[in-house]
């Protein structure tokens, strides 16, 4: 959470002072049409992995299958979905009025595409195996990695249009983080039963993914509406403010990866007495947080 809150201000800062607000608001705009569309790609299979996952965390038979059943099918999602954003960027772009948000969409499709196999990965896998000290640390690796591009990025006078490169090429080292940390507990690709759980992923995806898409698009919906009638400049300077409301909204994110899995077990488990204590002690403590944290940051 430090590391996110000190890389996303960081971002912010950089990009308006070494650039200009103008760069900052096209920035944006493309971050928010990759999100977007990086949720699309993973087809709500994280969601499933990570119910899979935490459900037979003990029988090693099965997680080979979970985990090999998830990446076919997350891996022609996020071609598709990738290929799309493509055909898209012309008709997006236009809408948004920016030549900045064209080029900056075309290099981050590389990142919506590994971004989507990440997300299953680390969101999924990891996380669905409570294996809450590594997934800070890949999630820090990330934002870390962002950073230093877009330090790399200042220190060789990059055209500002080409920043969202940065994401792409962070989630590109990320997923040989992942893939070779889960290759070396799990040999994934010995399963025998892959194509049944492929299947069950597909469908429970498709059940849950939009929750995901809506979500992530509550965060970002803003900033899309107004690049469609503000200026890339105006655009930048709203995008700078509601940075700060989107990192609040991170600290419920952090709960929620935390819950999960946890909650995940008890309702297949159907211990719902535990259930409901965890529920409500979460409430009381979270509600009374938030609203000084809210607060504070109003």
């Amino acid at each position: 959470m430090i590391i996110l809150g000190i890389s996303g201000l960081s971002l912010n800062l950089l990009i308006s002072s070494y650039y200009n607000a103008s760069t900052l608001g096209a920035f944006n705009q493309v971050i928010a049409t990759y999100i977007v569309f990086s949720m699309l790609g993973s087809g709500g299979i994280n969601y499933s992995v990570l119910r899979a996952v935490s459900e037979n965390s003990m029988n090693r038979k099965e997680l080979i299958n979970i985990i090999c059943g998830a990446m076919l099918p997350t891996f022609l999602i996020s071609i598709f979905v990738s290929f799309t954003y493509v055909l898209l960027i012309g008709p997006i772009s236009s809408l948004l009025g920016s030549i900045e948000v064209r080029s900056g969409m075309r290099l981050i499709v590389p990142g919506i595409f590994f971004f989507s196999l990440n997300k299953v990965l680390l969101s999924g896998v990891i996380n669905g195996l409570q294996r809450m000290k590594a997934f800070a640390i890949y999630q820090s690796i990330r934002y870390t990695l962002i950073l230093i591009g877009i330090f790399t990025a200042i220190f060789y006078s990059i055209p500002g249009k080409n920043l969202p490169i940065v994401f792409s090429l962070s989630e590109m080292i990320l997923f040989l983080f992942l893939i070779i940390d889960i290759s070396l507990i799990f040999n994934w690709w010995s399963a025998d039963d892959w194509i049944n759980w492929s299947k069950a992923h597909l469908k429970y995806g498709l059940k849950c993914f939009l929750s995901g898409i809506f979500l992530e698009l509550n965060s970002r919906i803003d900033i899309l509406i107004l690049g469609i009638f503000l200026s890339d400049y105006k655009v930048g300077i709203y995008s700078f403010a509601a940075f700060f409301s989107e990192g609040f909204l991170q600290i419920l994110v952090v709960l929620q990866n935390n819950y999960n899995p946890i909650l995940s077990k008890l309702i297949s488990s159907k211990d719902l007495d535990t259930l409901l204590k965890k529920i409500k002690n979460g409430m009381r403590y979270t509600y009374f947080i938030i609203s000084i944290l809210g607060i504070i940051l109003i």
